[in-house]
């Protein structure tokens, strides 16, 4: 328990940063309720005004998806996300969201009604997204242990053990250490590769390895390259994800051909997707596979106009802790962590000069893809190689064997 008290209070103090008389909402799994109290406990200590805690519980929403018709999944309640609107937009609400996998829980569900109703409950959350991804509330995507994710990684009695160090360990918490100070040096790494990639303001990126990526990606003028500790429009430092070993920045939505296969099992909406590639043409995914989850894949692409496009890229050194683990987490969270990848769907308007102060239309003019949904998928490898060319022509060499050369 006390790993797990030091492990909140980094989410508390250095994910979220909360602020003296500032509300916090928490969104949880019913099987996160321990964390999701300790969590409530630690904001209130350090200062937090009011705490609410939204709980989620697929097992339930499995049984809705089973019997009810498309058009009675697309009624969506709003009483709760209006709730959470009105704390972040009148009153400054900072929020967390707890990441926590459950295997197949949506077996047998048809795939049109799970894509109906994210559909759906991705546009009555638009206005809470905007916020948080323009960085005016403090956010962060933090972990907790359920049993059914555990025994997917682990075998025997203490496989909920395992992965709670599995998640400790990534994020720098350890008993002997002060894991708030581990994870601020770790930070300034983050921030000086970012330094490093601004001051080069590339215009685009080539990424190659053996298992068939080669992939031109252009990235939008007067970008941003972000990672580590972030810092909102009020002025407040946080990070938005723990564990975080990523730099990440926005392409430009129509320059994107060429060809990338995925390294890493990609966990949407209850399915897997596995071993599967996407050929892009003008930013545009025109041709995709999948040996696994093929279906599941197809319904992401087809969400909205923007899914089948781009909304980030980021890069990650295949020798990040979380990758040295050698553990497939099956959650994008850790996943993303281990190795480069791109997001399908929307972009983060930090990820460009004044993006946060930009209307939607103006982000779209810039090269901003938009959409209701983002979803991160790994592509690196031990010997991915990344290529930066410059507006003034030069050529760069980036990453080496999956390792930042900068």
């Amino acid at each position: 328990m006390k790993l797990l008290e030091k492990y909140a209070e980094l989410i508390i103090k250095q994910g979220v940063n909360i602020q003296k008389g500032q509300p916090l909402i928490i969104n949880s799994p019913v099987e996160c309720m321990t964390l999701a109290r300790l969590l409530t406990k630690k904001a209130y200590e350090n200062g937090a005004s009011k705490v609410f805690v939204d709980y989620i519980d697929s097992q339930l929403m499995k049984l809705h998806y089973l019997n009810q018709d498309i058009e009675t999944l697309k009624e969506i309640d709003t009483a709760v996300i209006n709730k959470k609107i009105a704390l972040a937009q009148n009153e400054n609400a900072a929020n967390i969201s707890i990441s926590s996998t459950f295997s197949n829980v949506f077996d047998g569900v048809d795939p049109e009604k799970i894509k109906a109703r994210n559909l759906e409950m991705a546009k009555a959350m638009q206005p809470f997204r905007k916020l948080f991804m323009a960085n005016h509330n403090q956010w962060c995507v933090c972990a907790g242990v359920n049993e059914d994710w555990a025994n997917k990684l682990f075998e025997g009695e203490n496989s909920t053990e395992l992965l709670q160090n599995a998640i400790f360990n990534a994020s720098y918490v350890y008993e002997d250490q002060d894991a708030i100070e581990l994870f601020r040096e770790h930070n300034k790494e983050l921030n000086r590769r970012c330094n490093v990639m601004n001051q080069l303001n590339f215009d685009y990126l080539h990424f190659k390895n053996s298992l068939g990526t080669d992939l031109k990606l252009g990235i939008v003028k007067d970008h941003i390259w972000c990672g580590g500790s972030e810092i909102s429009t009020k002025g407040v430092e946080f990070n938005a994800n723990i564990p975080t070993e990523e730099i990440f920045t926005m392409p430009d939505k129509l320059r994107l051909n060429g060809i990338v296969y995925s390294s890493k099992a990609l966990e949407y909406s209850g399915n897997l997707i596995n071993e599967f590639w996407l050929k892009f043409e003008n930013g545009k995914v025109v041709d995709f596979d999948a040996k696994q989850g093929k279906e599941a894949l197809a319904s992401l692409l087809s969400m909205d106009v923007g899914s089948a496009y781009t909304g980030e890229i980021a890069l990650v050194e295949h020798t990040s802790p979380i990758s040295k683990m050698n553990i497939l987490f099956y959650n994008t969270l850790f996943d993303e962590n281990a190795a480069c990848h791109i997001a399908l769907g929307n972009a983060y308007p930090i990820n460009v000069k004044n993006g946060a102060n930009m209307t939607s239309e103006e982000l779209q003019e810039i090269g901003s893809n938009i959409s209701n949904v983002h979803v991160d998928f790994m592509f690196g490898t031990a010997d991915l190689e990344v290529i930066g060319y410059t507006y003034d022509g030069k050529v760069i060499e980036v990453m080496k064997n999956g390792q930042f050369i900068l």
